[in-house]
């Protein structure tokens, strides 16, 4: 580990080294992205053999050698990956220098993201959130939509950065927690579109209309958007194999907004669609039970 000391005056603002913590579909397009982009990258993962996949960057085997990095962006599943890699003594608050900067693109709670930003600046280095929206083949092709949220000093250092890896970057407001508002706020509504999407063409397709017909009607009238489009098209066709997100991923997202409501500025129902999912989620089994049957595949 690097004398904090010797580090706290950066070397101007130019972004060299970047640490990616997380190298799931994700930060593993992150990171490749990164490499193609000339900045020299290093890899952590709880799974070492993800980080030696990596061309051209380096596989690290302890988050204590992140230290040299300016910059470190995170992409894990939830909470408590996220706390357990940036808090405490060995975490990354612990061994980033001074006026580094950390950047979480996981979908977490606001409540850990605005712990997260009280401790690194506790620790003098810099904090903040920049969920996105978009899959994983949106993140290799960088078409992601990104949205910063934290102070304007550090957002500005790593903007050319973020904008490379995704087609647009919103930059939503000074605090961090509320870019993860708005990213949850987005999942909820992709939620209820797919909800619907689903609940529609079902209907139509009971009464005798053939859903393609449906869909094509649907999508180049009034409902054209990104997310009709996409998701209706995987509904009509059937492939739901391979699945793109596990179910308590998708709940976990859904969960977030309604979750320890004495922190959040507002308290709200989630859709029933989510209250349903969450009620018959069976982990063991890796399944959905209906009471007669379990959904793993469509009917």
């Amino acid at each position: 580990m690097i004398d904090k000391q010797q580090s706290q005056e950066r070397k101007g603002d130019v972004v060299k080294c970047v640490g990616v913590v997380g190298l799931g579909h994700m930060g593993y397009a992150f990171a490749a992205n990164l490499v193609e982009d000339g900045y020299e990258v290093l890899g952590y993962d709880r799974d070492p053999k993800r980080a030696t996949t990596l061309t051209d960057a380096r596989a690290i085997g302890q988050l204590a050698d992140l230290a040299t990095c300016d910059v470190v962006l995170t992409s894990l599943p939830d909470d408590d990956a996220l706390v357990a890699v940036a808090l405490g003594a060995a975490g990354l608050s612990g061994v980033l220098a001074p006026g580094a900067i950390h950047i979480s693109m996981s979908t977490v709670s606001p409540g850990v993201s605005r712990r997260l930003a009280d401790e690194h600046a506790r620790h003098n280095q810099n904090y903040f959130a920049a969920p996105v929206l978009g899959n994983p083949d949106f993140a290799r092709e960088r078409k992601l939509f990104i949205l910063a949220g934290g102070p304007p000093s550090p957002v500005a250092k790593v903007r050319p950065l973020l904008e490379r890896l995704g087609q647009r970057l919103f930059v939503i407001r000074e605090h961090a927690e509320l870019a993860n508002f708005v990213k949850l706020a987005a999942n909820t509504l992709t939620a209820t579109t797919l909800e619907c999407m689903g609940e529609v063409l079902a209907l139509l397709r009971k009464v005798g209309i053939d859903q393609h017909l449906t869909f094509d009607v649907l999508t180049n009238s009034l409902f054209d958007s990104r997310v009709h489009k996409a998701y209706g098209g995987k509904i009509v066709d059937g492939r739901f194999n391979p699945p793109r997100m596990a179910v308590p991923l998708a709940i976990k997202d859904l969960r977030s907004p309604w979750q320890k409501p004495s922190t959040q500025p507002c308290r709200c129902l989630p859709p029933a669609s989510f209250m349903t999912v969450s009620s018959r989620w069976r982990p063991a089994a890796g399944t959905i039970s209906t009471g007669r049957r379990s959904v793993c595949s469509p009917p």
